[in-house]
């Protein structure tokens, strides 16, 4: 019975919350990007097999449950939390199934490769697919690496030391330290040899115990003598000698300050003398600058009233009128202009209306038309012809005829030429109007530009009245600015000054303000720079002129002067403390004198009395030294001094050559006693006997363990030898298998499939560890494909394995398996789907590609079992 999936019930998937998915024989599960077809894929992965890890990291998202049809004739759950998987159920019922089996019918998320390598398959995965149970696999995976590679020549056997090698190579050297082990107990005893050493060293020890006593008596008589000379120099501490010297050493440094402060206070004596006369000075010069600082604010001050008199604002008000006054008689003038402009418009207005009249007339009067010859011509040739017929043709009835018409055109010519003179006069007046016209206007005369010209007329002449209004209004203002200019210059100035002067007199007193206001800043500046305040302003000339280089030089002497006299001070009071404290520390030398001798000491005498006790201390110092040298070069404990005399004297040579040979004795027996306890230890050990048992029993079991490791030698020699023969039997059987591989992978149904998709390839061709692809054209590296037409090989070789290995149909998931594939191969592709459903096969195709979308939905127009599900 076919295996497939009946039902999917999943919630908490990622976007996809809580919802229930049926399948049909052919399924497409269509999602946009981040619509949760991944996490579906690896929820299945999950639930149905145990070794998910061969399609790499797989979330873990959702929960839910798998409903398998077809698993024992049953219908079962699978979940990610279940036990039991799928991938169980083929180990226990399809014989030798390879653990890579449930790989063939998943691809996740595109990725067709059926194993790790590049090129998505090897010849070592298609053996393990195709011969996985094969019973000389089997037998030569039993077969150790060690053994495989280990060589029999000559009845020896060469083998690497790992594995069985190892064991059979450390029986070898485990029979051979037994040998050797029992030779060495055959050949040498050393117990008797160890007992010797002892009893010599034995004596050794005694005499060294009698100079050790020696030496401590020698220690105790140092010690002793030690102590009598430190009681000696407690007569005379060090640390008060210490003490005195250092007082000594402050006494001459105290007088030597001494000295110096008296030396220096002299030289600031006479330094400080013209202190008094610079203190005097630099205050007449402090006078000067206060008296200079007032009559600058004086200054200030007047500059300030005479500014006052007349303000900026004020000025500037007088300057605007003036300005405004020349304006508005530049616009009186050019209301002028415009008046006279207007006045000739008002004479042309009449002059056009008069024409306008004349025109009138002149035009229904005057005619245009010029005198024509043309009837005078007629008359006088109609005239000829009747002449000439009443003559010539001698019909004067006819002749008569044409004579009298003849005539009649002449009267009618002569009327008409009357006439035209007659409305001559008008025309030429006409002709004169329009020149004249023509002259004045620049333009032709007729009526339409008569009321033209007129209407502009009448248009500019209305606008006279409103420029009078305009000019009477400046005149009025010009009159009132005038008198307001005149009245406010007669505030700056005695008398009145004449229009055209109004610019020039108003220019000079602006640049006289403005010198005023200058000299007022330049005396600011001056006064800012005093830095004095107003409260510091002195009214009393102090007879000197302030001079800012002289103040800043005065100031700098009387600061140095001040400095000396501040340190004059400082070293008087210095003086006066060395002194005092001379006086202490003379008083204390010759009191630390007299606790140490009794006696006074002069202080000329110091030195020599303090170098003869140091002298006297450094003797007795330098003498317990070297007695604390021998001491420690004894290298005696004071608890083993001995009081009492030996009777003998102590020699540090004699003990020292006793102590060598005693070394050299214990170490002699040392390493006896080390070689026999080893030997004895290396053969218990080698026997698993105890150390403490007799020599007699571990020994017996020695020869049992010779015995037991030869027999164990024997056995593993003849399961090498086997091994190696039985490897070779395969190896020599295997050495066929890629032909088998190539026959068996290469059926009639696999290559069918194959060119069908590929269109080009119809075979596989292992070689090594690696495959290529044959087609008509040649043969090719499958590392050398293409993603798509490897993607469409390993498609193939993956149906064709999945029939072969199960025998039986069951279910397809890919999750976008073809989207590496041209668009052109992907028709053939999905028909290869339809019809491996057809054989009984169930596909689940996941995608978000819409041309494998409308693939399968054209595909399966005509199709019943065909279901499309929408994620999101």
């Amino acid at each position: 019975m076919a295996i497939r999936i009946e039902q999917i019930n999943i919630e908490n998937l990622g976007p996809i919350q809580r919802t229930s998915l049926e399948f049909d024989d052919i399924n497409l599960i269509y999602s946009k990007n981040e619509g949760g077809k991944s996490l579906l894929v690896e929820f299945i992965v999950r639930s149905l097999f145990s070794k998910k890890a061969q399609w790499g990291y797989n979330r873990e998202y959702g929960q839910g449950k798998i409903i398998v049809s077809g698993v024992d004739d049953s219908i079962k759950n699978y979940s990610p939390g279940s036990r039991d998987k799928l991938d169980k159920y083929f180990e226990k019922n399809i014989q030798g199934v390879p653990s890579s089996l449930a790989k063939l019918l998943v691809i996740k998320s595109g990725e067709s490769n059926i194993s790790e390598k590049p090129e998505g398959i090897d010849t070592d995965t298609l053996k393990e697919l195709l011969f996985a149970k094969n019973m000389l696999d089997d037998i030569d995976k039993n077969i150790s690496a060690t053994v495989k590679s280990a060589i029999i020549d000559e009845g020896r056997i060469t083998i690497r030391k790992t594995g069985e090698g190892s064991e059979y190579l450390n029986l070898q050297e485990a029979l051979e330290h037994i040998d050797m082990t029992i030779k060495k107990l055959s050949e040498e005893n050393k117990i008797s040899e160890e007992r010797k050493l002892r009893i010599e060293l034995d004596k050794l020890k005694a005499q060294k115990e009698t100079l050790i006593s020696a030496k401590r008596h020698k220690a105790y008589l140092l010690e002793k003598r030690k102590e009598e000379l430190k009681k000696e120099r407690a007569t005379y501490p060090e640390e008060e000698l210490d003490k005195i010297k250092s007082r000594i050493d402050r006494y001459k440094k105290l007088t030597e300050k001494n000295e110096e402060y008296a030396n220096r206070n002299s030289e600031l004596d006479n330094a400080v003398d013209p202190l008094e006369g610079v203190r005097q000075a630099y205050d007449c010069q402090r006078k000067a600058k206060r008296h200079l600082a007032w009559k600058l604010d004086q200054k200030i001050n007047q500059i300030n009233r005479e500014l006052s008199i007349v303000t900026d604002d004020e000025l500037g008000k007088l300057d605007n009128k003036i300005t405004n006054y020349n304006e508005k008689i530049i616009e009186r003038d050019k209301k002028s202009d415009e008046l006279a402009a207007l006045a000739k418009k008002d004479q042309a207005y009449s002059h056009v209306q008069s024409m306008k009249n004349v025109y009138s007339t002149l035009v229904q009067s005057a005619h245009n038309q010029k005198v024509g010859f043309t009837v005078l011509l007629l008359a006088f040739l109609v005239f000829i012809v009747g002449l000439t017929v009443s003559f010539a043709a001698h019909n004067p009835t006819l002749g008569s005829v044409l004579m009298l018409v003849g005539f009649g055109c002449s009267v009618f010519f002569s009327f008409r030429l009357r006439k035209q003179l007659k409305y001559k006069i008008h025309s030429d007046e006409l002709e004169k109007l329009e020149s004249d016209f023509r002259e004045k206007f620049n333009e032709e005369l007729n009526l339409a530009t008569l009321d033209n010209i007129t209407k502009t007329l009448e248009k500019e002449l209305a606008i006279q009245q409103r420029v009078q209004n305009d000019q009477n209004e400046l005149e009025n203002t010009i009159g009132r600015l005038r008198a307001e200019i005149e009245s406010g210059l007669l505030q700056f100035f005695p008398k009145p000054v004449a229009q055209e002067e109004w610019g020039r007199a108003l220019s000079e007193l602006k640049q006289g303000r403005n010198a005023l206001k200058t000299e007022l800043g330049k005396l600011e500046k001056q006064l800012a720079g005093l830095n004095v305040d107003p409260s510091d302003y002195d009214l009393n000339d102090p007879g000197e002129e302030y001079s800012a280089q002289k103040l800043s030089e005065l100031e700098e002497e009387l600061q140095k002067l001040k400095n000396l006299e501040e340190e004059k001070q400082r070293i008087e009071a210095l003086l006066k403390r060395n002194e005092e404290e001379l006086e202490e520390v003379s008083e204390q030398i010759s009191v630390d004198f007299f606790h140490l001798l009794h006696s006074m000491v002069e202080e000329g005498d110091w030195e020599n009395r303090l170098n003869e006790l140091t002298e006297q201390n450094t003797r007795i110092t330098n003498e317990i030294n070297k007695l604390s040298g021998e001491l420690t070069g004894l290298g005696v404990n004071p608890a083993h001094y001995i009081e009492n005399d030996p009777g003998i004297e102590y020699d540090a040579n004699r003990l020292s050559d006793i102590e060598k040979e005693i070394q050299e004795l214990e170490n002699n027996l040392k390493a006896l006693e080390e070689e026999n306890r080893a030997l004895k230890g290396d053969v218990a050990k080698l026997v698993d006997a105890s150390v403490n048992d007799d020599w007699n029993t571990i020994i017996e079991k020695l020869y049992e363990k010779q015995k037991d490791t030869l027999e164990q030698l024997k056995q593993k020699e003849a399961s090498i030898v086997a091994g190696i023969l039985v490897h070779q039997a395969i190896d020599e059987f295997q050495s066929k298998e890629d032909e088998r591989v190539q026959a068996t992978i290469n059926s009639p149904d696999f290559s069918r499939t194959l060119l069908y998709i590929t269109g080009r390839y119809d075979k596989l061709m292992p070689y090594g560890d690696q495959i290529a692809i044959s087609s008509d054209m040649g043969d090719f590296d499958m590392r050398d494909l293409s993603t798509g037409t490897k993607e469409q090989v390993l498609f193939a070789l993956r149906v064709s394995l999945a029939k072969k290995i199960m025998n039986d149909s069951a279910f397809f998931i890919l999750d976008d398996a073809f989207q590496h594939s041209d668009y052109d191969r992907r028709p053939k592709l999905i028909d290869q789907l339809f019809d491996l459903s057809d054989a009984g096969w169930q596909i689940i195709y996941l995608t978000m590609d819409d041309h494998i979308r409308e693939l399968f939905a054209e595909k399966a127009s005509h199709r019943n079992r065909y279901k499309e599900i929408v994620l999101g």
